[in-house]
């Protein structure tokens, strides 16, 4: 089978990366432009620190929003590429007969693996750049060695359903993503149990019924042992990050505080500002005690 167009993917990959570096420029811009603003009208590092949002906000916010925007429109290829198919499986509703295993005209899907495979390359270098959790690291290498593969080996339609599977919760999970970021409640709330539905129906029930009929498939040997592997890697991540949706909803539950606990680092320019107010509390505790003054005193010094 022949693989990808290699000018078609590196075309694809440019458009993401351009993108990306899009939006970190126009988070840097908003944030020096912010800080400018708050030098000049000569606001006290406090204050500053208080009022403004941190660099990493501004630039997961713009993520969020670009990633939602394009889910929605991958989806809607995905449903108008699958809809109508004869080999689509039952439990979307389809025929499901043994076409699914056939690799069809190859220019059917091929257009459609090259975009999702330059996405997904873009996706893992830019959870690198931002120091996302290991966890995520694994799902983009794991989620790039079954697009190669299945294109490979011709299972590119088998591989368009495993897409529709994926991506559909993604659209819901980046809105949260970004109304957690805002600390918008009402948003929070809205689209909590969304998430909850699309993620529980697609990752953890349909995509399992998917790996069954792999198993359950005449297929090489081979076949029914590395991709239910690789699929079933996937499965194990989205029960463990479905359980810490559960735990989001008990933490605000008690604090009443939101928080995305799938990030893991701040920004550079975060860390320095939070390395910066950590340096001065110190330096105040340590007056407080070499003085022997109170800490309204120390501030007021």
């Amino acid at each position: 089978t022949s693989f990808f167009s290699l000018k078609a993917l590196v075309v694809c990959f440019l458009v993401f990366f351009g993108v990306g570096m899009l939006v970190f420029a126009l988070s840097t811009l908003v944030f020096s432009t912010a800080r400018w603003v708050c030098e000049r009208a000569r606001i006290s590092q406090e204050k500053r620190l208080q009022a403004k949002m941190p660099y990493s906000k501004f630039a997961l916010i713009l993520t969020h929003v670009f990633k939602f925007f394009w889910f929605i429109a991958i989806v809607s290829v995905e449903y108008i590429t699958l809809r109508d198919q004869p080999w689509l499986p039952k439990f979307l509703g389809g025929p499901g007969d043994a076409s699914l295993w056939e690799e069809g005209p190859s220019e059917e899907l091929r257009a459609f693996y090259e975009v999702q495979m330059a996405y997904h390359v873009h996706s893992m270098l830019f959870s690198v750049l931002v120091g996302s959790k290991k966890e995520m690291h694994l799902h983009h290498i794991v989620t790039i060695f079954l697009i190669y593969l299945s294109n490979h080996f011709g299972y590119r339609r088998i591989g368009s359903v495993v897409f529709a599977l994926h991506d559909t919760p993604d659209i819901v999970g980046c809105a949260i993503k970004a109304a957690v970021i805002l600390e918008n409640t009402k948003l929070i709330l809205g689209t909590y149990i969304p998430l909850l539905l699309t993620w529980g129906y697609f990752r953890l029930y349909l995509l399992p019924l998917l790996i069954i009929d792999i198993l359950r498939s005449n297929e090489a040997l081979y076949v029914r042992v590395i991709f239910p592997t690789l699929l079933g890697t996937l499965a194990c991540l989205h029960y463990f990050w479905y359980s810490q949706f559960l735990a989001m909803a008990y933490n605000y539950s008690r604090t009443g505080k939101s928080r995305d606990i799938s990030e893991k680092n701040l920004h550079p320019v975060d860390k320095a500002a939070a390395a910066a107010a950590a340096a001065a509390a110190a330096a105040q505790a340590a007056a407080v005690r070499a003085g022997g003054v109170t800490g309204e005193d120390a501030k007021s010094k």
